[in-house]
């Protein structure tokens, strides 16, 4: 029997010492806005360890999470509920490059140590959700900044991608498997598509996380097999021999993202 996909509560995941975690974040989000009046919390977290975390973060209808920088770990995030306005300033070919748009859900905006980000909410009667990895060290919060300070010219680019226009392209080929890497400095982060089977067992350094934006599937190779749609997000702490198999219908789109299990030795350094 599949095993059932999951809502459940983010506190609990992080004292859990479990091989393998399934959520559904699109139903967590909207359970979080719809409780939110009545004094719930308003973030989720769904893996927590000294080299990152993966955790749900609602923002407030017309909120703005001012410039901020993280010094110790990266920054990669999926809108899931409703489409913010993200300005990230970096360091690019020796000046300050400054970019800001409006991103859809399922879009992975990627910001380096240092890499300024602001974040708002432009609706003002709606809630924004989105799904947070850090990678490098565990999520301890913001430091907010000028727009001029110093060490957004450490920063590596920011990188944004949205995976839709190619994996409909995808879709159309011949391709049975096609994986895009966003490089980072700590863990890995890929856009994988697939219309077959494809290994995600975690590496021995990382703790390996599946969120899928198209298409179903089933991860196999665990205790029970796992049904994954869009918006489910499965965590392998330890699953040798974990697969994810997309349905005879179509194929999936799904984020990979390796979390390490031990913080950074140094700023910017490898683990």
């Amino acid at each position: 029997m599949d095993h059932p996909v999951a809502a459940s509560d983010g506190a609990r995941a992080r004292e859990r010492d479990r091989d393998v975690d399934v959520f559904d974040v699109g139903a967590e989000a909207r359970q979080m806005a719809a409780g939110f009046k009545r004094g719930k919390p308003h973030k989720q977290i769904y893996y927590q360890g000294p080299g990152g975390t993966a955790h749900l973060h609602l923002i407030m209808p017309g909120q703005t999470i001012p410039l901020h920088i993280h010094e110790r770990s990266e920054e990669a995030t999926v809108p899931v509920m409703r489409r913010p306005v993200v300005t990230q300033r970096f360091a690019s070919g020796g000046a300050i490059e400054t970019k800001k748009a409006q991103y859809d859900e399922g879009t992975l905006i990627v910001s380096p140590r240092n890499c300024a980000h602001e974040w708002v909410n432009p609706f003002p009667d709606q809630f924004h959700a989105s799904l947070v990895f850090t990678l490098g060290q565990t999520f301890t919060g913001n430091l907010f900044v000028s727009p001029d300070d110093v060490r957004i010219g450490t920063s590596a680019p920011a990188v944004i991608l949205d995976p839709f226009a190619p994996f409909e392209e995808f879709s159309k080929s011949s391709e049975r498997q096609r994986r895009i890497d966003v490089p980072v400095a700590q863990g890995s982060l890929a856009a994988v598509f697939v219309k077959d089977s494809y290994s995600v067992e975690p590496l021995a350094g990382d703790v390996a996380l599946v969120y899928v934006v198209r298409g179903n599937a089933r991860v196999v190779g665990t205790p029970s097999p796992i049904r994954v749609v869009p918006g489910v997000l499965v965590v392998l702490r330890h699953a040798p021999g974990a697969r994810v198999v997309a349905d005879t219908e179509g194929p999936v789109a799904f984020y990979l993202v390796g979390i390490p299990r031990r913080a950074a030795q140094a700023e910017g350094g490898p683990r």
